[in-house]
């Protein structure tokens, strides 16, 4: 249950307080201990979650990083390797200072670029109270989240907002949302995510949509592969052959378009929790910051399949 906007202002305000004080490390160090229980090996990590930690606080200076986590920018990055007909048609790019020239109506979607979050589907009441959301938008730019995570990248991004097509529908229906999970080049599993804004259901699946029981929040009936899996997976690793991890978001809109989403870089900041928690070092293993063969990590993962 969120808290009453208020509290949740003096809440972030005294986080910054904290980070300022005793540094960004220090607090995202001890995040993760409250959500795993142990305090994360930055320079011999073992699972996901340690790996991702040490690319934010570690690695997290590699000039690529800002350009791919930017969602303006990203779009020539995609468009040089895979081609511009897997890109969200784009309606505008504004400036910080250009925001008051901003063209808001239905269909669009809204995306601050210099973060996670951020992303608005404009409505009637945002038209009728127009200033009051370019106030917000600006917020959303305003505020520090490469401090707020620990992900400095997203520091080094211009403030600006992307302007797309909606691929909401007619009847309000989102299209579902594949995650694919590049490990040195090679898509290990995709995550596909139902009704996001209503009834979310996620499910966790390996590159031959084989169920991984993995989590709380399986759908009651699985859902098939989408009809052009195949594709999707060849761009996912197109996109991530360059890195020895990245997330691939991508949309199949009625079995025919592909649509490129984003690049993430660090998936859940390295905060999310496995159910079950053997999972967070499988796939640790596959991303090869330590020399774990991955077939050991493939054989265990059989086992907590069979297991469940």
């Amino acid at each position: 249950m969120p808290l009453p906007r208020p509290v949740h202002l003096v809440y972030v305000r005294a986080q910054f307080v904290m980070r300022k004080l005793i540094g960004v490390p220090i607090v995202e160090k001890t995040r993760y201990l409250l959500k795993h229980g142990r305090w994360p090996r930055l320079h011999a990590p073992r699972t996901l979650t340690e790996k991702i930690f040490a690319r934010k606080l570690v690695h997290g200076h590699d000039p690529r990083f800002p350009v791919i986590a930017d969602k303006v920018a990203v779009r020539d990055w995609v468009a040089q390797r895979i081609g511009e007909q897997y890109l969200v048609p784009a309606l505008g790019v504004y400036d910080y200072q250009e925001l008051d020239n901003l063209v808001i109506q239905p269909g669009q979607v809204i995306k601050c670029a210099n973060r996670s979050g951020g992303v608005y589907f404009p409505s009637e009441a945002h038209i009728r109270d127009r200033e009051a959301f370019i106030r917000r938008i600006r917020r959303d730019l305003d505020f520090d989240f490469a401090r707020w995570t620990g992900e400095p990248w997203y520091g080094l991004i211009p403030k600006r907002v992307l302007v797309e097509k909606s691929l909401v529908d007619d009847q309000g229906n989102v299209p579902a949302d594949y995650k694919f999970f590049v490990y040195d080049g090679k898509v290990r599993t995709i995550q596909m995510h139902i009704d996001r804004f209503g009834n979310h259901k996620r499910a966790m699946f390996d590159r031959n949509w084989q169920l991984i029981p993995l989590g709380n929040a399986i759908p009651e009936h699985i859902p098939p592969p989408p009809k052009r899996l195949a594709e999707m997976i060849e761009i996912s690793e197109t996109l991530g052959r360059e890195f020895d991890f990245i997330r691939v978001d991508l949309f199949e809109i009625d079995g025919e378009q592909i649509y490129f989403g984003e690049l993430t870089l660090a998936p859940g900041s390295g905060l999310t929790t496995f159910d079950p928690v053997d999972y967070d070092e499988i796939f640790g293993r596959y991303w090869q910051v330590d020399p774990t063969p991955r077939e050991v990590a493939a054989e265990e993962e059989r086992r907590l399949q069979v297991r469940a």
